[in-house]
Protein backbone atom coordinates (compact mmCIF):
# COMPACT_ATOMS: atom_id res chain seq x y z
CA UNK A 1 0.00 0.00 0.00
CA UNK A 2 1.47 3.73 -0.90
CA UNK A 3 -0.68 5.33 1.11
CA UNK A 4 -3.85 5.15 3.47
CA UNK A 5 -6.89 7.40 5.09
CA UNK A 6 -5.45 7.93 8.83
CA UNK A 7 -1.81 7.18 7.75
CA UNK A 8 0.89 9.89 8.33
CA UNK A 9 1.69 12.13 5.29
CA UNK A 10 4.49 14.40 4.22
CA UNK A 11 4.11 17.69 6.32
CA UNK A 12 2.98 16.49 9.84
CA UNK A 13 -0.84 15.77 9.12
CA UNK A 14 -2.76 12.36 8.04
CA UNK A 15 -4.50 11.23 5.05
CA UNK A 16 -8.34 11.69 4.94
CA UNK A 17 -9.20 10.96 1.46
CA UNK A 18 -8.06 10.15 -1.76
CA UNK A 19 -8.42 11.60 -6.07
CA UNK A 20 -6.79 11.96 -9.19
CA UNK A 21 -4.33 8.72 -9.04
CA UNK A 22 -2.49 7.74 -11.58
CA UNK A 23 0.87 5.95 -12.39
CA UNK A 24 3.34 6.03 -15.35
CA UNK A 25 5.59 3.29 -16.98
CA UNK A 26 8.31 3.47 -14.32
CA UNK A 27 5.78 2.82 -11.60
CA UNK A 28 5.89 6.74 -10.01
CA UNK A 29 2.53 7.56 -8.69
CA UNK A 30 0.77 10.78 -8.14
CA UNK A 31 -2.01 11.67 -6.40
CA UNK A 32 -4.27 14.42 -4.35
CA UNK A 33 -4.90 13.58 -0.54
CA UNK A 34 -7.70 15.43 1.90
CA UNK A 35 -5.50 15.65 4.99
CA UNK A 36 -6.73 16.68 8.58
CA UNK A 37 -5.08 19.67 8.13
CA UNK A 38 -5.63 21.04 4.30
CA UNK A 39 -4.33 19.09 1.53
CA UNK A 40 -1.68 18.83 -0.66
CA UNK A 41 -0.80 17.08 -4.49
CA UNK A 42 1.65 14.28 -4.07
CA UNK A 43 4.27 11.96 -5.83
CA UNK A 44 5.59 8.48 -4.57
CA UNK A 45 8.64 7.80 -6.95
CA UNK A 46 9.45 4.17 -7.95
CA UNK A 47 11.46 2.36 -4.78
CA UNK A 48 11.52 5.85 -2.96
CA UNK A 49 9.05 7.64 -0.54
CA UNK A 50 6.27 9.94 -1.03
CA UNK A 51 7.26 13.82 -1.45
CA UNK A 52 4.64 16.28 -0.96
CA UNK A 53 5.05 18.51 -4.69
CA UNK A 54 2.78 21.23 -2.38
CA UNK A 55 1.28 21.55 0.48
CA UNK A 56 -1.49 23.65 1.86
CA UNK A 57 0.45 26.74 3.90
CA UNK A 58 3.51 26.22 1.48
CA UNK A 59 5.18 28.99 -0.29
CA UNK A 60 3.74 29.32 -3.91
CA UNK A 61 5.71 30.52 -6.64
CA UNK A 62 3.87 33.12 -7.55
CA UNK A 63 3.79 34.74 -4.19
CA UNK A 64 1.31 33.90 -1.23
CA UNK A 65 1.02 30.53 0.10
CA UNK A 66 -1.02 27.32 -1.30
CA UNK A 67 -4.78 26.90 0.05
CA UNK A 68 -6.62 24.69 -1.89
CA UNK A 69 -5.52 22.06 -5.17
CA UNK A 70 -8.85 22.12 -7.54
CA UNK A 71 -6.76 20.26 -10.58
CA UNK A 72 -3.89 17.66 -11.24
CA UNK A 73 -2.91 16.29 -14.00
CA UNK A 74 -1.41 12.25 -14.19
CA UNK A 75 2.06 12.07 -13.58
CA UNK A 76 3.85 11.99 -16.72
CA UNK A 77 7.02 9.87 -17.81
CA UNK A 78 9.36 11.81 -16.21
CA UNK A 79 7.60 11.86 -12.63
CA UNK A 80 6.57 15.09 -12.87
CA UNK A 81 3.13 16.53 -12.08
CA UNK A 82 1.40 19.77 -12.54
CA UNK A 83 -1.92 21.52 -10.88
CA UNK A 84 -3.90 24.26 -10.16
CA UNK A 85 -4.21 25.87 -6.64
CA UNK A 86 -5.77 28.95 -4.92
CA UNK A 87 -3.47 30.85 -3.18
CA UNK A 88 -3.82 33.09 -0.32
CA UNK A 89 -1.74 36.25 -0.37
CA UNK A 90 -1.28 35.44 -3.99
CA UNK A 91 -2.79 34.82 -7.48
CA UNK A 92 -3.95 31.42 -8.23
CA UNK A 93 -2.53 29.46 -11.16
CA UNK A 94 -1.34 26.49 -12.80
CA UNK A 95 1.92 25.13 -11.70
CA UNK A 96 4.32 22.33 -12.34
CA UNK A 97 6.36 20.03 -9.75
CA UNK A 98 10.05 18.86 -10.87
CA UNK A 99 10.28 15.60 -9.06
CA UNK A 100 14.11 15.27 -9.76
CA UNK A 101 14.77 18.89 -8.67
CA UNK A 102 12.00 18.67 -5.80
CA UNK A 103 10.59 21.79 -7.07
CA UNK A 104 7.56 24.00 -7.87
CA UNK A 105 7.25 26.45 -10.75
CA UNK A 106 4.71 28.95 -12.24
CA UNK A 107 2.85 28.19 -15.69
CA UNK A 108 0.35 30.95 -15.27
CA UNK A 109 -1.19 32.85 -12.79
CA UNK A 110 -4.70 34.82 -12.70
CA UNK A 111 -3.83 38.11 -14.20
CA UNK A 112 -1.20 37.03 -16.53
CA UNK A 113 -1.50 37.68 -20.43
CA UNK A 114 -2.25 34.53 -22.94
CA UNK A 115 -0.32 36.69 -25.51
CA UNK A 116 -3.94 37.00 -27.28
CA UNK A 117 -4.96 40.24 -25.91
CA UNK A 118 -6.40 39.03 -22.95
CA UNK A 119 -5.73 37.79 -19.28
CA UNK A 120 -5.70 34.46 -17.59
CA UNK A 121 -8.97 34.91 -15.09
CA UNK A 122 -9.38 31.53 -13.61
CA UNK A 123 -8.21 27.72 -14.69
CA UNK A 124 -10.10 24.57 -14.70
CA UNK A 125 -8.48 21.66 -15.42
CA UNK A 126 -4.85 20.79 -16.24
CA UNK A 127 -2.61 17.89 -18.15
CA UNK A 128 0.71 17.20 -18.46
CA UNK A 129 2.52 15.35 -21.10
CA UNK A 130 6.43 13.85 -21.51
CA UNK A 131 7.68 16.77 -22.76
CA UNK A 132 7.41 18.59 -19.59
CA UNK A 133 4.88 21.52 -21.14
CA UNK A 134 1.37 21.99 -19.26
CA UNK A 135 -1.99 21.80 -20.81
CA UNK A 136 -4.57 23.55 -18.88
CA UNK A 137 -8.47 25.10 -19.93
CA UNK A 138 -9.14 29.00 -18.65
CA UNK A 139 -11.38 31.42 -18.62
CA UNK A 140 -10.67 35.16 -20.22
CA UNK A 141 -10.75 38.49 -20.28
CA UNK A 142 -9.42 41.41 -21.36
CA UNK A 143 -9.25 42.11 -18.05
CA UNK A 144 -10.10 40.44 -15.72
CA UNK A 145 -13.57 41.48 -13.48
CA UNK A 146 -14.04 44.17 -15.39
CA UNK A 147 -14.48 43.13 -19.17
CA UNK A 148 -17.41 42.01 -20.46
CA UNK A 149 -16.15 39.44 -22.84
CA UNK A 150 -15.30 36.33 -21.03
CA UNK A 151 -14.35 33.27 -23.12
CA UNK A 152 -12.36 29.87 -22.43
CA UNK A 153 -9.74 28.34 -23.94
CA UNK A 154 -7.48 25.68 -24.13
CA UNK A 155 -3.38 26.55 -23.91
CA UNK A 156 -0.55 24.83 -23.93
CA UNK A 157 3.05 25.47 -23.43
CA UNK A 158 5.16 25.01 -26.40
CA UNK A 159 8.26 23.09 -26.59
CA UNK A 160 10.27 25.50 -26.67
CA UNK A 161 9.56 29.54 -25.25
CA UNK A 162 8.04 28.59 -22.18
CA UNK A 163 5.94 31.48 -20.54
CA UNK A 164 4.12 31.75 -24.22
CA UNK A 165 1.13 29.99 -24.76
CA UNK A 166 -0.42 27.86 -28.27
CA UNK A 167 -4.37 28.89 -28.21
CA UNK A 168 -5.26 25.31 -28.55
CA UNK A 169 -9.29 25.93 -28.86
CA UNK A 170 -11.88 28.42 -27.66
CA UNK A 171 -15.33 28.76 -26.85
CA UNK A 172 -16.62 30.34 -30.62
CA UNK A 173 -13.60 29.29 -32.57
CA UNK A 174 -13.72 26.72 -35.60
CA UNK A 175 -13.76 23.47 -35.35
CA UNK A 176 -12.84 20.43 -37.95
CA UNK A 177 -16.35 19.75 -38.42
CA UNK A 178 -17.60 22.17 -41.20
CA UNK A 179 -19.30 25.08 -40.30
CA UNK A 180 -19.39 24.53 -36.65
CA UNK A 181 -17.60 26.54 -33.26
CA UNK A 182 -16.98 25.43 -29.94
CA UNK A 183 -19.74 25.72 -27.10
CA UNK A 184 -18.35 24.14 -24.46
CA UNK A 185 -14.86 21.84 -23.30
CA UNK A 186 -15.16 19.56 -20.65
CA UNK A 187 -11.72 17.09 -19.86
CA UNK A 188 -8.64 17.43 -21.51
CA UNK A 189 -5.34 15.19 -21.87
CA UNK A 190 -1.62 15.40 -23.44
CA UNK A 191 0.37 12.71 -24.20
CA UNK A 192 4.12 12.08 -24.48
CA UNK A 193 4.25 14.16 -27.79
CA UNK A 194 2.57 16.84 -26.54
CA UNK A 195 -0.53 16.43 -28.53
CA UNK A 196 -3.66 17.20 -26.61
CA UNK A 197 -6.80 15.52 -26.70
CA UNK A 198 -9.97 16.96 -25.24
CA UNK A 199 -13.90 17.02 -25.18
CA UNK A 200 -15.88 19.19 -26.16
CA UNK A 201 -19.84 20.34 -27.25
CA UNK A 202 -19.94 22.34 -30.72
CA UNK A 203 -22.72 24.07 -32.83
CA UNK A 204 -23.52 25.83 -36.04
CA UNK A 205 -24.50 23.66 -38.91
CA UNK A 206 -25.06 20.80 -36.45
CA UNK A 207 -25.02 20.39 -32.84
CA UNK A 208 -23.19 17.76 -30.50
CA UNK A 209 -20.25 16.50 -28.35
CA UNK A 210 -17.05 15.20 -29.98
CA UNK A 211 -13.29 14.17 -28.85
CA UNK A 212 -11.14 16.08 -30.48
CA UNK A 213 -7.19 16.22 -30.89
CA UNK A 214 -4.64 18.72 -31.43
CA UNK A 215 -1.22 17.50 -32.84
CA UNK A 216 1.13 19.60 -31.63
CA UNK A 217 4.21 21.68 -33.69
CA UNK A 218 6.18 19.70 -31.97
CA UNK A 219 8.80 19.03 -34.70
CA UNK A 220 9.10 22.47 -35.62
CA UNK A 221 10.67 24.51 -32.76
CA UNK A 222 9.47 27.92 -32.13
CA UNK A 223 6.73 27.28 -33.68
CA UNK A 224 3.60 29.36 -32.22
CA UNK A 225 0.77 27.22 -33.95
CA UNK A 226 -0.59 23.68 -34.59
CA UNK A 227 0.34 21.10 -37.15
CA UNK A 228 -3.88 20.46 -37.48
CA UNK A 229 -6.16 19.83 -35.41
CA UNK A 230 -8.90 16.67 -35.88
CA UNK A 231 -11.92 15.27 -35.37
CA UNK A 232 -10.99 12.07 -33.07
CA UNK A 233 -15.06 11.00 -33.07
CA UNK A 234 -18.16 12.80 -32.62
CA UNK A 235 -21.99 12.01 -31.58
CA UNK A 236 -23.59 11.97 -34.74
CA UNK A 237 -20.21 8.85 -35.93
CA UNK A 238 -20.64 5.10 -35.48
CA UNK A 239 -17.63 4.20 -32.98
CA UNK A 240 -15.34 1.51 -35.14
CA UNK A 241 -17.05 -2.10 -35.06
CA UNK A 242 -14.41 -4.18 -35.33
CA UNK A 243 -10.93 -4.79 -33.76
CA UNK A 244 -9.62 -4.53 -37.46
CA UNK A 245 -9.64 -0.80 -37.62
CA UNK A 246 -6.66 0.96 -37.55
CA UNK A 247 -5.74 4.29 -35.63
CA UNK A 248 -2.61 5.98 -37.30
CA UNK A 249 -0.49 7.84 -34.43
CA UNK A 250 2.21 10.46 -35.28
CA UNK A 251 5.61 9.32 -34.39
CA UNK A 252 7.47 9.94 -30.95
CA UNK A 253 9.81 12.68 -30.80
CA UNK A 254 13.22 11.77 -30.08
CA UNK A 255 14.18 12.20 -26.70
CA UNK A 256 17.01 14.73 -27.49
CA UNK A 257 13.79 17.40 -28.37
CA UNK A 258 12.11 16.57 -24.77
CA UNK A 259 13.87 19.24 -22.66
CA UNK A 260 12.52 19.44 -18.71
CA UNK A 261 12.90 22.14 -16.44
CA UNK A 262 15.84 20.83 -14.74
CA UNK A 263 17.43 20.91 -18.18
CA UNK A 264 16.99 24.40 -19.12
CA UNK A 265 16.30 25.45 -22.61
CA UNK A 266 18.50 28.34 -24.27
CA UNK A 267 16.96 31.76 -23.72
CA UNK A 268 13.70 29.92 -21.38
CA UNK A 269 12.68 33.34 -19.58
CA UNK A 270 12.48 32.30 -15.27
CA UNK A 271 9.37 30.63 -14.50
CA UNK A 272 8.99 32.68 -11.31
CA UNK A 273 10.81 32.38 -7.95
CA UNK A 274 11.01 28.40 -7.04
CA UNK A 275 10.47 26.90 -3.74
CA UNK A 276 12.18 23.96 -3.01
CA UNK A 277 9.68 22.93 -0.18
CA UNK A 278 9.17 19.05 -1.09
CA UNK A 279 5.85 18.89 0.11
CA UNK A 280 -8.28 18.14 -10.01
CA UNK A 281 -11.54 22.83 -7.35
CA UNK A 282 -10.96 18.72 -7.99
CA UNK A 283 -14.34 17.43 -9.37
CA UNK A 284 -16.27 16.89 -6.81
CA UNK A 285 -17.37 13.62 -8.41
CA UNK A 286 -13.90 12.34 -8.13
CA UNK A 287 -13.37 12.78 -4.64
CA UNK A 288 -16.59 11.77 -3.85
Amino acid sequence: MIAEEGGAAPGGSTYTKFADTSINAAGDIGFFGDLAIGEGVFVRPTGGPIEAAALTGGASPGGGAFFTFSDVSTVNSSGNIAFIAKVTGGPAGVFFYNSSANTVFTVALVGDSTGGGKQFCSFVNVALGGTDRVAFQAVTETTCGVSNDATTAIFREPIVLPGSFINVAEVGGATPVPTTTYAKFFDIDENDSGDVGFRAKYSGSTAGTGVFLFDAPATTPGSPTPTKWRTAARSSKAAPSTASSSWARRPTMPSSSTPTRSQPISGERPRGTATSTRTRACRATRRG
